[in-house]
């Protein structure tokens, strides 16, 4: 028996029933389709909500607030403040696209659209606090480290049902744009610059 991400325990088939060979999709379709549920009992539910907290912004946002302390602290005032930019923008940009958008269905030559909370701001929060942490950082090899949560947790949603391909994408987009004022504050490394 499993449980929805509607809530409580579900007596009906399981979700993956659902899915497994409907006629209304494409070949292409059906086997994305069997590539998420491959996805999904190869690690459990549970392990896939864990790894969708890497882009979660109530654990997010208080551990930006954290860092970005220490950065004020430490002197880098213009970064801890370039980041917090970077966060609000992305935070009232998807909070008004899931506001004014949200879920749709739209058909473009035959092929259809959907979106389900567009945008995700569990893609767009990991990409802004992620990639913005790797941008602050003084090393290029933790900076690299840092990048694994983001597809990590895009993944997790898709996986999880969550979200569809168009919302990821879209709060990928968002959280890249969003750290234009961090991206520019932030000074050029050297390849092998290390502090």
């Amino acid at each position: 028996e499993l449980r929805t991400c509607s809530g409580p325990r579900s007596s009906e088939r399981p979700r993956e029933a659902t899915f497994a060979r409907s006629s209304a999709f494409s070949p292409r379709m059906d086997s994305f389709l069997e590539l998420k549920l491959a996805l999904f009992r190869m690690l459990g539910k549970d392990a896939w909500e864990m790894l969708a907290v890497t882009g979660e912004a109530l654990v997010l946002l208080p551990a930006a607030a954290i860092i970005a302390g220490r950065l004020w602290l430490r002197g880098s005032r213009a970064e801890a403040l370039s980041w917090g930019t970077s966060l609000l923008l992305c935070i009232a940009t998807v909070g008004l696209m899931k506001l004014s958008i949200g879920d749709f269905k739209w058909t473009l030559y035959g092929h259809t659209f959907n979106a389900k909370g567009f945008p995700s701001g569990h893609a767009a929060m990991a990409t802004v606090f992620w990639a913005g942490l790797a941008l602050i950082a003084r090393d290029r090899l933790v900076g690299a480290m840092l990048l694994v949560p983001i597809p990590l947790a895009s993944l997790s949603v898709l996986v999880l049902w969550w979200h569809h391909t168009l919302d990821i994408v879209a709060g990928l987009a968002i959280g890249a744009a969003a750290l234009l004022p961090l991206a520019l504050r932030v000074p050029r490394r050297s390849p092998r610059s290390a502090a």
